[in-house]
């Protein structure tokens, strides 16, 4: 496989949706044919742009990678305004939409190259979405920082984001979801130097995202319903068990993450239904942001040898 300088420059296109939303999407080139292609599905209230440590690995052994910005992320949005909102109606299904759009692209730009998707946090979500009715297309399904399905608190939590958007509205920026969702996270890491210290121990790149300003933004009340609808309907178990029984799956977190709470579970499911090989990992110490923690390079190469494994396996 080819080997190319550490950070790589990707180039950009825009990917047309199927109602002609344009996705601004990044793509990092190896130097000669890939081998294989990785699409990226990156988390809430971040963007493909901040991924170019994990691009230059894959890069760097024959993949091309792929990463769009989600609706409302990122250069997708119109302008700074729309960040955190998908769409009025059916925003979670356009999102995960798009990123079956983007993966037709590569299809069609890459044709008869192994295919493997990996998402991160909301992103992993959309990838186990997408996997549930596209499985066949992939030749493997990587998930970091995935979110299990909370239960009874779950259903609380999308009822009263479901009356806040109604009541306020769709676009209306909710303090109070903001602080239910993501405010009891920095509790295990006190005493706290910033509000994102559960993303990664790593202070630089903490004080990079808070400076990014489509970064770490309050998303609106209606990306809230989506989120938690997306969320429950991929880890329903009839939907899981549509899932192909050959397809590769990694799950990937770090013990300190707050949302990795019973994520051994969510292998167990995929095992359960008669998925064959589903490998799970966790990095102690390592919070939310894998592929932005301490030991990114770590992390980088485990996937890299996952990829490359199941390669050979095609």
């Amino acid at each position: 496989m080819s080997s190319l300088l550490a950070m790589s420059e990707p180039s950009a296109r825009v990917i047309p949706a199927f109602d002609n939303h344009p996705l601004y999407t990044r793509v990092w080139l190896p130097d000669e044919e890939p081998v294989g292609v990785l699409v990226l599905a990156h988390g809430l209230a971040e963007h493909g742009g901040v991924y170019g440590e994990l691009a230059a690995s894959v890069v760097g052994q024959g993949f091309v990678m792929y990463a769009a910005d989600h609706r409302g992320h990122g250069w997708t949005a119109p302008d700074m305004s729309q960040l955190g909102f998908f769409a009025a109606e059916d925003g979670w299904a356009k999102a995960v939409g798009d990123l079956g759009t983007v993966i037709a692209f590569a299809e069609k730009t890459h044709p008869g190259v192994p295919l493997f998707l990996l998402g991160h946090s909301m992103g992993s979500i959309m990838a186990r979405c997408y996997a549930i009715e596209n499985s066949q297309q992939l030749a493997g399904l990587a998930l970091a920082g995935t979110i299990v399905e909370p239960g009874f608190v779950g259903m609380l939590a999308h009822a009263l984001a479901w009356v806040v958007s109604r009541v306020c509205g769709a676009r209306y920026r909710s303090e109070l979801l903001r602080r239910l969702s993501f405010g009891g996270y920095n509790a295990a890491f006190r005493p706290n130097r910033t509000e994102a210290d559960w993303l990664t121990r790593d202070e630089t790149w903490v004080d990079a995202y808070l400076a990014d300003p489509r970064c770490g933004f309050t998303p609106t009340a209606e990306l809230f319903v989506n989120l938690m609808e997306g969320t429950r309907w991929a880890g329903n178990p009839d939907n899981v068990a549509r899932v192909r029984s050959g397809l590769p799956v990694l799950i990937c977190s770090g013990e300190a993450d707050p949302l990795a709470v019973n994520i051994a579970s969510v292998a167990e499911q995929y095992r359960r239904v008669g998925l064959e090989d589903v490998t799970l990992k966790l990095y102690p110490g390592a919070r939310h942001e894998l592929f932005h923690e301490i030991n990114v390079k770590e992390v980088c190469a485990d996937l890299v040898s996952w990829l490359g494994a199941h390669l050979a396996r095609i």
